[in-house]
């Protein structure tokens, strides 16, 4: 780091004798005689990072903001849309999770035409929603399943994807019908919180493939319909 001290968010800028570089798929790349040659005994690992160029692969994907670079997500942790656009789930769930009804929400859609999301419901403040507002529930089971909550969430998401662009935007969403157990063996949710997604489909394959089988249609169905509106 060089120069003032960078805005929040910002990492700063390149050191002297460091260069950085964004790759195609916005991956931060490396080059300094400061690099390291490779990982011991491991050529394949080595190969991954240094490729056979100068520039070493980060594994972290960035952006510049007025010379300064921004760290935005693990270049692992991206999704590919069937339309070939990079997007990055969790700058989406900590939008939808700024939500005070949001304990979790999980955005999927890799190699399909647009996103969706699985989302939990935060009950203590869903609970106190449903008591003002006459919704009666005997559990979370019962609360999260209410179709009055699940217009309050559709209003929630709504809400966040008036602050994105429209292939970031949540085409439709299921209710988990339960809370992930951070703290039990084999949940799709770390202690920490991060989010296991391949888990988290395989447990909720059923809701996932729902979104995608009737949500586009009617999607398909909606745009044409418009088109010939016009």
């Amino acid at each position: 780091q060089r120069g003032p001290f960078p805005r929040p968010g910002d990492v700063g800028s390149p050191p002297d004798g460091v260069e950085v570089k964004l790759g195609e798929d916005g991956e931060i790349l490396v080059q300094s005689p400061d690099l390291f040659e490779g990982y011991w005994n491991d050529p394949e690992a080595s190969l991954a990072v240094l490729g056979t160029g100068a520039w070493m692969r980060t594994g972290d994907i960035g952006q510049w903001r007025d010379g300064c670079l921004r760290l935005i997500d693990r270049a692992r942790d991206f999704l590919v849309t069937s339309g070939g656009k990079t997007i990055s789930p969790s700058h989406i769930e900590n939008i939808l999770r700024a939500s005070p009804y949001l304990a979790e929400a999980v955005v999927l859609g890799h190699g399909r035409k647009y996103l969706t999301a699985l989302v939990e419901i935060d009950f203590d403040t869903v609970a106190d929603w449903a008591r003002a507002s006459d919704v009666p529930y005997t559990g979370f089971t019962s609360l999260a399943q209410h179709p009055r909550v699940a217009g309050l969430l559709e209003s929630e998401i709504d809400k966040a994807n008036a602050q994105l662009s429209r292939v970031k935007r949540i085409k439709a969403f299921r209710i988990l019908p339960k809370a992930l157990d951070p703290e039990a063996e084999g949940e799709p949710v770390t202690p920490t919180r991060k989010v296991k997604r391949a888990l988290i489909y395989e447990r909720f394959k059923a809701l996932v493939e729902d979104m995608y089988d009737d949500e586009e249609e009617r999607l398909l169905t909606d745009s044409a319909a418009d088109a010939l509106a016009r």
